[in-house]
């Protein structure tokens, strides 16, 4: 058995946090671990987050061929097709609410 530091990092409310845990790993699993530098300085980046249709859909309680629509006529949120798979990002979704809001008149 070998004991080896690693650098692991937890997604919670979309915070990446890294930290290092001392973790035990059986020689014969197979499995090759890369140790944690003994001076760990923790890189910041940001989670871009992503939601499919169906995601979207229920958020808005609208159906998918509603948002198929909306991409058909070029009228909806930017989305990205990833491996033939559309997704959008959260910031472009909150992006286009944002233009979508109707202000009152009092």
């Amino acid at each position: 058995m070998v004991s080896c530091r690693y650098h692991l990092f937890q997604v919670r409310s979309g915070v990446v946090t890294p930290h290092i845990e001392q973790r035990e790993v059986h020689e014969a699993s197979g499995l090759h671990p890369i140790p944690a530098s003994k001076e760990f300085r923790p890189v910041h980046q940001e989670v871009t987050v992503h939601l499919t249709p169906s995601h979207l859909a229920r958020r808005w309680s609208v159906s998918v061929g509603h948002l198929a629509n909306l991409r058909s006529s070029g009228t909806g949120p930017a989305y990205l097709k990833v491996g033939g798979r559309v997704r959008y990002r959260l910031a472009d979704v909150e992006h286009y609410e944002q233009r979508a809001q109707v202000g009152t008149h009092a």
